[in-house]
């Protein structure tokens, strides 16, 4: 039985919380995969739940440039061939991208 559903970290899928079965969870994408677990998801939402978003607002920032960012491969990659300046400039669109919230 799905006991509550959250919106995972990396903000392209859900993750639904079930109690008295073997498994403890499972995870789904936010868009319809036409899954058994997705429609199972969108059966429970039919009945009225809701999926909820516990994520702090002021921290959500993190989340979203971690997933924006390239992989450190990339990374070293274009460090090598187009030098300091131009990582720079691809990392702080990111950053402008998703600002730190102000305190």
């Amino acid at each position: 039985m799905i006991e509550s559903a959250d919106i995972q970290e990396d903000r392209v899928s859900y993750i639904v919380h079930l109690e008295n079965e073997d498994k403890l969870f499972f995870t789904v994408p936010m868009e319809n995969d036409g899954s058994d677990n997705w429609n199972r998801l969108q059966a429970w939402l039919d009945e009225g739940n809701e999926i909820s978003d516990r994520l702090e607002w002021r921290t959500m920032y993190a989340s979203q440039r971690r997933i924006s960012y390239p992989s450190i491969e990339d990374q070293l990659d274009d460090i090598f061939h187009n030098g300091i300046d131009a990582w720079k400039a691809t990392i702080q669109a990111v950053k402008d991208e998703y600002p730190k919230p102000e305190e």
